[in-house]
């Protein structure tokens, strides 16, 4: 059972106490500073975090989050044998003293006032690094607008230790950050909580698409084709009034122009939810008037409604969708062959094969992710395998 929790420790002469982190877990027991303090009476030992009171709650209760979770998977994913005090209180202070290195000047944002009649501009950054993006747009402010940092993701614990200290320790910002993979399937979840119902008004990016070929040149498999599609998922989700994709130049001219299309296209797919309910009434009057198109317009209906679902409902869709169209299927094969021919032609085996995938698309996309992580970190294209 491993228990990593803060107290405070002795106040200083300003009433300060240092914060501690303390590790109790089979062969290791540990305490270190975290380099932060606070006073007793804005201090909740409940729930292990600063009150409102103290106006640097924010920031600080952020990087104790931080630091407990990355403790607690480090202890977790380490073998036992190599779990000693000095190697888990190295990586403790490593934590720490990245953290300290980018936050030497403490620069808090301007007040509010200063931000009265001007127009608030809410920004996410994705793939976000170190912050080029992200600095870009706090810097671009006008005298009319000005842009505010909801949240930014990256899958390296540095780039999260990064934001925290620029934006939340030095600017004094309310900035969330989500280190995770864009591809694994709680993404989205996770990444609407942490917005908390906040509508933003731009996402901004950079996924790799130096992997793309129509010519059927790529690698299978290869993990930077993923990136781009997960991308544009957020982008249906969130629906921002605008976005920002960044890649390399040659992108534009690769294949003669044929991936830079692709990716268009890609992107003027995405339907304007505000409209949405528009093309599902126009559906609807059709289905009343055509009634022996019933069966292509409700899977059209059906199939226009995966544009604004995610995740587990939009699961359920999809299963209602390939049942529609499963037992059409059954029900035409008698009219079209004999009993004998539909159980031995290779079209219409292909066809009820290709259902039973469809069926099976969760957990196919699970063994491709798996595929996915072997190759990008066990070099698995080194072998005669590939």
């Amino acid at each position: 059972m491993i228990k990593v929790k803060y107290y405070l420790d002795k106040a200083d002469k300003n009433r300060q106490s240092p914060i501690h982190l303390v590790i109790r877990s089979k062969g290791v027991n540990i305490k270190a500073s975290t380099g932060e303090k606070t006073r007793n009476k804005d201090w909740d030992s409940k729930n292990q975090i600063v009150k409102d009171s103290e106006y640097t709650h924010i920031y600080i209760n952020k990087f104790l989050s931080f630091l407990r979770d990355e403790v607690v998977k480090y202890l977790e994913t380490t073998p036992h044998t190599l779990l000693t005090d000095v190697k888990v209180k190295e990586k403790i202070l490593t934590l720490i003293n990245s953290r300290k290195e980018n936050c030497d000047v403490r620069i808090l944002a301007e007040e509010d006032k200063n931000y009265q009649g001007r127009e608030k501009v809410k920004f996410i950054d994705l793939f976000a690094g170190a912050g080029g993006f992200s600095e870009g747009f706090l810097q671009a402010e006008t005298g009319v607008k000005y842009f505010d940092f909801l949240l930014a993701s990256d899958i390296n614990e540095n780039c999260e230790l990064t934001h925290l200290a620029r934006y939340n320790h030095q600017l004094g910002l309310d900035m969330e950050f989500l280190k995770q993979d864009i591809t694994e399937p709680n993404f989205l979840d996770n990444m609407l909580k942490k917005l908390d119902n906040k509508t933003v008004d731009v996402v901004c990016g950079g996924p790799p698409c130096q992997s793309f070929s129509l010519a059927g040149k790529r690698k299978k498999f290869d993990k930077k084709d993923d990136l781009f599609a997960h991308y544009l998922k957020v982008i249906r989700q969130l629906r921002p009034k605008y976005f920002v994709m960044e890649n390399v130049k040659g992108i534009l001219t690769k294949e003669g122009g044929k991936i830079k299309e692709m990716i268009l296209q890609e992107i003027r797919s995405i339907v304007d939810l505000q409209e949405f309910h528009q093309i599902l009434h126009f559906v609807s009057n059709l289905k009343k008037a055509q009634k022996e198109q019933s069966f292509i317009l409700e899977c059209y209906s059906l199939r226009l409604q995966f544009e604004r679902e995610i995740d587990k409902e939009l699961e359920k869709i999809k299963e209602k969708y390939i049942a529609n169209v499963e037992n059409k299927f059954r029900q035409l094969t008698p009219k079209i062959v004999d009993y004998k021919t539909s159980k031995t032609d290779i079209n219409i085996s292909t066809i009820r094969h290709g259902f039973n995938l469809l069926k099976r698309e969760t957990e196919l996309a699970y063994i491709r992710k798996k595929v996915i992580h072997e190759k990008a970190f066990c070099d698995i294209d080194n072998d005669f395998f590939c």
